[in-house]
């Protein structure tokens, strides 16, 4: 299944299994709670004066707690976005 990850000025695309992609929305949320909460150190933390102060991440960083995280083996993988991809993508989420 193709999911269209979709951050306003930019969109990429993931392919998943359908259990993923059924279940999109509610592993995004648990992703943004992931992201942003301080207590967790992962490589998308912007810093400033040596404290966390904002996110900055892509369809990577939610691949990578997807895969590593979540699942713990690789459930979904970035696709390269042809002209007809947004037609293509089953489902959208938006950042």
């Amino acid at each position: 299944m193709m999911i269209k990850v979709d951050f306003s000025l930019f969109q990429q695309y993931i392919s998943c299994s359908s259990d993923v992609g059924g279940q999109i929305e509610q592993l995004q949320h648990d992703f943004l709670e992931w992201i942003y909460n301080k207590q967790i150190d992962h490589p998308y933390w912007l810093y400033k004066d040596g404290s966390k102060f904002a996110v900055n991440y892509r369809a990577d960083a939610f691949l990578y707690w997807l895969n590593r995280i979540r699942f713990n083996h690789t459930v979904a993988e970035l696709v390269e976005a042809g002209p007809d991809a947004s037609d293509q993508a089953a489902k959208t989420i938006w950042f």
